[in-house]
Parts: structure tokens; sequence; C-alpha cells
């Protein structure tokens, strides 16, 4: 310390700054050098994070010597960059294969954002909707302006519909085709998001009239069948008795069978008639308190429950019919007459309910979900058109036909009908 006090006072004050100058700039650039591997790595870590941010995931750091925390830095971000190019790359290949399904799929698939722009449709909604042309990226609205009514109606919905445009085969032009349509709703990523799927459904409409019409047939010739080979057999005897002794007598017995065979045929016809031309009802005010008394004297059953002072404007014949033929149902489903219970009622709404139910044998799920198919029956002897018929009449009411079973065995068979207005 007194040697350096000595230098300054002789002067020797400038070759201390020099030294400590020379100090100061050993350990700057000494710094420098030690820590040019971070700021290189800190480099890199700020460019590919940068990819990151682009949706580039496919730089990779090299780690720096050592176990410091620099290279644990550097090694997350290696595996959080293997990661997202892995999960990048499986979500191509779910991409791809999704675009592959969609675009083999027959179904017509349309995906439509909130403000109308066409996310995804593939092949099947291009050709049916655009002519063939793309979809994607277009507005909903722009493109329905081209469109037929029926289909501008059935996509201006909230629903489920079917419509029809005019079939493009050339040799049957005029011919229509139908289509089903299903709409979802739902949110995806804060935004509404509209599915519209559209099935052609003309195949199967084909597929099932020519069912019907195959069980028509075979309904028809069976029960033509046999009625006509008895009447054959009868006819053959009346020939024999006509020729014997005393045989008149017999021959009335015969010929009165001939007759009531005749007549059961001519019923069988005559309900295949009605079938095919029921008219519109012809609506009027119904008491149905007074209604249910009358059905009760020709179709007799347990007990009935009305609400009070409950009207409603039906046809009182088609609807008769209806209630005759749902008693007669539930007795020959082994139901007792003291069993069967009608319920007219109308709950919270605008319709009336009437129900018809019984402790009969019930129905399978398979017999329930056929029942009202038109010429299908359990019953040996049955045509299958009653309870389709009723169904019709019940529709053409604007109403609705349910089967259900009934707690404790049995069917319960609801109808429902809109309420007769006040007023």
């Amino acid at each position: 310390m007194q040697a350096l006090l000595d230098i300054a006072r002789t002067g020797g004050l400038p070759l201390l700054g020099g030294i400590g100058l020379l100090l100061g700039v050993t350990v700057g650039g000494t710094w420098w050098l030690a820590t040019r591997p971070l700021r290189r790595t800190l480099r890199a870590l700020e460019a590919c994070l940068g990819d990151f941010r682009e949706g580039d995931f496919g730089r990779r750091i090299a780690v720096p010597r050592g176990n410091g925390k620099m290279g644990q830095l550097v090694s997350l971000y290696n595996s959080v960059g293997d990661t997202l190019r892995t999960e990048r790359r499986r979500l191509v290949e779910r991409e791809m294969l999704l675009e592959s399904i969609l675009g083999q799929n027959p179904t017509a698939i349309v995906l439509s954002r909130d403000d109308g722009r066409i996310l995804v449709a593939n092949r099947a909604a291009e050709r049916l909707l655009n002519g063939g042309f793309r979809l994607t990226g277009k507005r909903l609205e722009d493109v329905a302006e081209r469109w037929p009514s029926s289909v501008k109606e059935a996509f201006g919905g909230d629903a489920e519909a079917v419509f029809s445009v005019p079939g493009n085969d050339d040799e049957a032009k005029t011919e229509e085709e139908s289509f089903h349509l299903t709409v979802r709703r739902f949110a995806l990523n804060g935004r509404e998001h509209t599915l519209h799927a559209v099935r052609r459904l003309t195949p199967e409409l084909r597929r099932q009239e020519v069912a019907v019409w195959k069980r028509v047939i075979r309904t028809i010739s069976h029960e033509i069948n046999n009625t006509l080979a008895p009447i054959s057999s009868l006819a053959h005897s009346a020939k024999l008795l006509r020729k014997q002794p005393g045989g008149t007598e017999q021959l009335d017995d015969v010929l009165d069978t001939i007759g009531d065979s005749a007549a059961r045929l001519r019923d069988f016809i005559a309900s295949y008639a009605r079938f095919a031309r029921l008219p519109e009802p012809n609506k009027r005010s119904v008491d149905w308190t007074r209604f249910l008394r009358e059905v009760s004297e020709v179709a007799p059953f347990g007990r009935s429950t009305v609400s009070p002072s409950l009207r409603d404007d039906v046809d009182e014949a088609q609807m008769q019919q209806v209630l005759i033929n749902l008693v007669k149902n539930a007795r020959e489903a082994g139901s007792q007459v003291e069993d069967i219970e009608v319920r007219v009622e109308r709950p919270p709404g605008h319709r009336t309910l009437v129900r018809v139910m019984d402790r009969g044998r019930g129905m399978t799920d398979s017999e329930r979900a056929r029942a009202l198919a038109p010429f299908y029956s359990t019953k040996r002897e049955g045509s299958g058109l009653g309870l389709a018929l009723c169904r019709e009449i019940v529709e053409a009411h604007g109403g609705q036909l349910d089967l259900t079973p009934r707690e404790g065995g049995g069917t319960v068979v609801s109808l429902w009908l809109p309420h007769r207005k006040p007023g």
C-alpha cells in the first residue's frame, strides 16, 4: 500500500489507470467468450419458438455441453418439438383418412359456419348441390340460389326433411329422386356450425314398394285360394247331391255355405278397397262422452274415462271405426272385455290423447315395430289392414298413433289428435 502511495506521489497514477483498463478489457473479453455458446443457444431458442408460432416444428437445437439449466431447457424444447411433429403427422393422416371416407361416402355432407361459409363438402354434395363443382369456401346461400324450391325449403329449416327433385337419368327424365335431409347444429371454437347430411332414398323406397306389392299379392292370393278351394269342393258336392234321391235338402245347406264363403271373400276385398280409397275426414264437433258410449254399444269394453266437457272436431264415422277396430283387436289379443279401458284426456299442450288399454298377450318389440305396416298381421286369419287403416285415419286428422307395452301386461294404443280450438 505504501508502495502504491509512493508511485502516486512520483507521478505513476496514469500507469495504474492503464493497468485497470487492461484488467477490465481482459475480464470483459473472457466473459464474452465464455457466454458466447449461451447467447448462441438463446438465439436459436428464440428463432425456433418463432417457428412454433408459425406452425413449423421441424427444427431441433444441439444440446450444449454440460448438464446445466440451459441444457435441460434445450432438451425440453426438443422433446416438445418431437411431440408436436408426431401429433401433426397423425393429424394429417387422420385428415387424409377422413377426406378419403367422405369422398367415397354416397351421403352428401356439407359443414357450414354461422356466417354461411362452407368449410367441408364431399364429392357427393358437390354433385348433388353444385353440378359437381367445388363447394368449400363458398357461401351456402349463394349456392342455394340455383337450387329447386323443394331443396331450398328443406335446407331452410332446422329439422329433418324429405324432398324430391327431377331425376337425372336420361331414360327416365321425368322420374323424381327422393332424398332425406338431416340437420345438426353444434358449437366449435365458440362459433355455431351446421352439418347437413343428405341421403338418397329412391332405391330404398323402390325396394319397400316392391316388398309391399309382394305382400299384397301373397295375402290376396292366399285368401282367394283359401276361399275358392272349399267353394269348388262344395260345388262338386252340390252336383252329386242333385243326382241323389233326397239330396235336395242337403243341397240348400251346401249352397248356404258357398254363399257365406263368397260373402267373406267380398268383405275381404272390400277392406282393401276401403284402405285404398280413404276419403278426407268430414270433421264436426264431437262430445267424447257421448261418442264412447255409442262405441261401447257396438264394441263393448270395460270402462271409459273422459276429461270433463272435452270436445274435438273429428270425422265421427271414421273415428268410430278406429275405436271399434282397436277394441276388437284387444279382445282378439286375449283381453277380457272388463280389462279393456278407454281414456280421453288433454295433457298440457294442444293435443287430445285417446288411449285404448288392454290386458292381452301384448306384443314383442319386433311385432310393435311392424304392426302399423300395411298387410302385416300376427293373426292367422288377419288381413293386416286393421291397424294400418287406423293409423291412416288418425294421420288424416293431423294426429299420430303409437303402440307401447302396458305396465303389468297388455298393450296401450295412443292416439294423439289436434285439440278442438275454442270458439
